[in-house]
């Protein structure tokens, strides 16, 4: 039987080569019923099937092999890859399945499209803030905000982490979280241990609106 190109999370113990990290973490809490926005996962075997085309394994099969850039030149890059992987159409199959997907998690509503990449939240690697995530996404950006994602395994910032960490690429893939869009009075990170005191506290950090402005440092939060 050939994997699912898209799941909705039940929490029925997806794991993370499918799901990649983030997504089968997601599943771990809506089987102990936290109050997860309902959530499904483009699954690896749909970014597997769209590295498969000769335009997307050729391009890919550059970078690995290829130096990566100077910090100055990062930028450059990264519009680089993202312009390639936007060039290239998705297998109608991967199309038709997320737009399903999409419709079934965002019921005509908008939707958030994360990375979930099978090498991301590691014990010994975080990863945080090296691949893309896109908020508030309409039926009309879900296919390339995709392709964004899946863009971002191959930026230089997490290719230099990953060489530095001495995590392989050979069998790398990319999983997308496609969660229902919030629209959140307040919203922040809880850290279970606080990273500026003692082992037995916790730290709660919260800003007004989505917690995209906490992540990316564009406010200060109260904790």
């Amino acid at each position: 039987m050939n994997p699912p190109l898209t799941v909705v999370l039940d929490g029925s113990g997806i794991g993370p080569l499918t799901a990649g990290g983030k997504g089968s973490a997601l599943d771990r809490l809506v089987a102990l019923d936290v109050r997860v926005p309902t959530t499904g996962v483009i699954t690896t075997a749909a970014y597997e099937a769209f590295e498969a085309l000769p335009e997307i394994q050729s391009f890919v099969g550059e970078l690995k092999a290829g130096d990566i850039p100077e910090p100055s030149d990062h930028d450059t890059e990264r519009r680089r890859v993202d312009q390639h992987f936007l060039s290239v159409p998705l297998p109608d199959g991967v199309a038709a399945q997320i737009d399903q997907l999409a419709a079934a998690v965002g019921a005509g509503g908008l939707v958030a499209v994360r990375s979930s990449a099978t090498a991301e939240d590691l014990e010994s690697a975080s990863f945080a803030g090296q691949y893309e995530s896109y908020l508030n996404v309409d039926a009309d950006g879900v296919h390339d905000a995709v392709r964004l994602v899946w863009a971002s395994l191959w930026y230089p910032a997490p290719r230099a982490y990953r060489r530095f960490r001495q995590i392989a690429e050979h069998d790398l893939t990319m999983a997308v979280v496609v969660m229902q869009m919030l629209d959140p009075s307040e919203a922040g990170v809880l850290f279970t241990v606080d990273p500026g005191g003692n082992d037995d506290s916790v730290r709660l950090e919260v800003v007004q609106g989505l917690g995209e402005q906490l992540v990316s440092g564009e406010t200060t939060p109260d904790a």
